[in-house]
């Protein structure tokens, strides 16, 4: 490299520097304390998280932080991944772990009820006018769990389309972040 290039090279990083350093000034301490939480979370949970961003309005919050491999109960939000449903292939669902296996499913006027808590009522079709049919167990069998979002059109384990999920699919626990 010539002398007049890496002049040139020194400066424009210099220049760099600068604004970098500007934009960081601006930012208030909130800010910093913010990005210094998730930027700490994320170094000591390694290459084990996934910031997730949910597209749809099937649980309350867009934005989780996935720990794979993390425990979970029933309750918790979690991801599955490779749960294939008459409607959709190889997609992720971030759901509450609303039941697991030996709770029993109720259907009631239109509502589903897994271990005695209501899971939500039962719509006729998709957004997309898909047919939709109740779930057929009555009791969650060893090996699969119950997945259902906050949200009433959410599409999840309410319907056969979807089905009980096998619990060998869930990948973590999400935590809601926003």
């Amino acid at each position: 490299m010539t002398h007049h290039v890496m002049t040139r090279h020194v400066m424009i990083h210099h220049v760099m520097t600068q604004h970098v350093l500007r934009l960081f000034s601006m930012l208030k301490p909130s800010t910093w304390f913010i990005l210094g939480f998730f930027a700490v979370t994320l170094i000591v949970v390694g290459s084990n998280t996934s910031l997730l961003i949910s597209p749809t309005d099937s649980l309350d919050g867009h934005v989780y932080l996935l720990i794979r491999g993390s425990e979970y109960s029933k309750g918790n939000v979690i991801t599955v991944e490779d749960h294939n449903t008459k409607y959709t292939n190889r997609v992720r669902f971030t759901k509450h772990l609303s039941g697991v296996a030996g709770d029993k499913i109720r259907k009631f006027d239109k509502w589903v009820w897994v271990g005695g808590k209501g899971a939500g009522y039962l719509n006729a079709q998709t957004t997309k006018g898909e047919k939709l049919t109740p779930i057929k167990h009555e009791i969650i069998p060893q090996g699969y769990v119950f997945l259902s979002g906050t949200h009433p059109r959410s599409f999840d384990s309410r319907y056969q389309e979807f089905g009980l999920v096998a619990a060998n699919k869930i990948v973590g626990r999400a935590i809601r972040l926003w």
